[in-house]
């Protein structure tokens, strides 16, 4: 646990899943696909939790509330096609090509996040980055890099 004082804590398994291994509930509402839909997510739940007590004896009798999240609700909250959590597909095209710049030809739009950058919560920040580093000018980037590396450095000291 990060902290150890805390009376309480949340936790997140995550792993992939096919998103063709939803098919026969495709086209169907979030908290409306039936009970085979919620009987599956019941023994997904249940096989995530037996992993990581194989790892972690006790964990799952921490557990209070639990919720499974599918290709399926992903694309029902993000509108994101074939139920990809991160926007655009990651095919081995994408990743060759370079970098969408976050200026677009549209005066005061910028392109921030995954989609503008690379996959990932690591991608996503460096999306928005770029574009505040476009939004401050030429020098924007270099600028919140040192700003940046120089809160790391003062973090690092006061450890």
């Amino acid at each position: 646990m990060k902290d150890p004082t805390a009376t309480r804590h949340t936790a997140e398994i995550i792993t992939f899943a096919r998103a063709d291994g939803f098919a026969p509930w495709a086209g169907t509402e979030w908290m409306r696909r039936g009970e085979t839909y919620a009987e599956m997510k019941a023994r997904v739940a249940a096989g995530l939790l037996d992993v990581v007590e194989q790892r972690w004896p006790g964990f799952g009798a921490l557990v209070d509330v639990q919720e499974v999240s599918t290709p399926l609700t992903v694309e029902s909250f993000t509108g994101h096609r074939a139920r990809g959590i991160y926007g655009l597909a990651s095919t081995p095209d994408r990743l060759r090509r370079r970098l969408t710049p976050a200026k677009t030809p549209v005066p005061g739009l910028l392109l921030a996040g995954a989609d503008a950058c690379a996959l990932g919560v690591m991608g996503a920040v460096m999306g928005g980055v770029f574009a505040a580093g476009a939004a401050l000018g030429p020098a924007g980037f270099p600028r919140i890099m040192g700003a940046a590396s120089k809160r790391a450095s003062q973090a690092q000291s006061t450890r």
